[in-house]
C-alpha cells in the first residue's frame, strides 16, 4: 500500500511466474508466445471500472469497486494504480475470507453479501470471479461494507455478456453456488440470494 499519499493508494502488479506456473501445459504454451495477455486483463479491469462508473453517473460512488488511478511502469512490468480500501485502524481492508475465518460464521455478513450482489447486478459488473477472497470488508465505524477488488471485467476481447447481459447474470448466478460453499451460507437460487447456515449434514 502507498500510505504516504491522500487519499492511500494500492499498486497491483502481477506475479507472471506464479500465474504462469497456475496455469495447465496448452495454457502455458499461450503465454509464452502471448506474455502480454495478463496486463491486458489487468487493463481491462481498469477499463470496466471506468466504463460502469460512466454509465452509473452520480451513483457512481456507490459501486462496490475501488476507483481507478492510472498504470505505472514498475522494475516488475506494468502496474495498476488503486484506491485503497482500509479498516478503521488504517491498515489495508481485510478480505472476507479473513474475516469469516476470524469471527467464525458467515452470518453477521449476510445481509452485506446479498447487498453486494444487488450492487453488481444494478451497475452490470461482470464478475469473473466471484470469490470471497476477491472481496473486502471495510467501513466497520458505519457497519462492514463489502467491495469487490478482482476478479471483475472483460474476459475475451469480443465482450459476450456485456451485448448479452443474461450470459452474465446467468455465469454470476452459478458462481453463487461456489460462493455459498466456501463462505458457509446457502444460496438460494429461486429468491436469487444467500441465505442462513449452511447445514453439515
Amino acid at each position: 500500500m502507498l500510505d504516504d499519499v491522500s487519499p492511500p493508494l494500492v499498486l497491483k502488479v502481477i506475479d507472471l511466474e506464479y500465474e504462469i506456473a497456475r496455469l495447465s501445459p496448452a495454457k502455458r504454451f499461450i503465454r509464452k508466445w502471448m506474455p502480454l495477455s495478463h496486463h491486458r486483463m489487468m487493463i481491462r479491469e481498469a477499463s470496466h471500472q471506468g466504463r460502469v462508473a460512466i454509465k452509473a453517473g452520480p451513483c457512481a460512488p456507490k459501486i462496490p469497486l475501488p476507483q481507478f488511478r492510472g498504470l505505472v511502469q514498475t522494475s516488475r512490468g506494468p502496474g495498476a494504480v488503486w484506491e485503497a480500501l482500509t479498516a478503521d485502524n488504517g491498515t489495508l481492508a481485510p478480505t472476507l475470507s479473513e474475516e469469516i475465518t476470524r469471527l467464525g460464521s458467515v452470518e453477521t455478513f449476510l445481509p452485506q453479501i446479498n447487498r453486494l450482489l444487488e450492487q453488481i447486478l444494478a451497475f452490470g459488473i461482470l464478475v469473473l470471479d466471484f470469490h470471497p477472497g476477491n472481496v473486502v470488508v471495510s467501513g466497520w465505524e458505519d457497519g462492514p461494507e463489502l467491495v469487490l477488488i478482482d476478479g471483475f471485467g472483460r474476459q475475451h476481447l469480443v465482450p459476450i455478456r456485456e451485448v448479452f447481459p443474461r450470459l452474465g447474470r446467468k455465469r454470476l448466478f452459478a458462481q453463487c453456488e461456489i460462493f455459498a460453499r466456501k463462505t458457509g451460507c446457502k444460496w438460494d437460487p429461486v429468491a436469487r440470494k444467500f441465505v442462513g447456515k449452511a447445514s453439515s449434514g
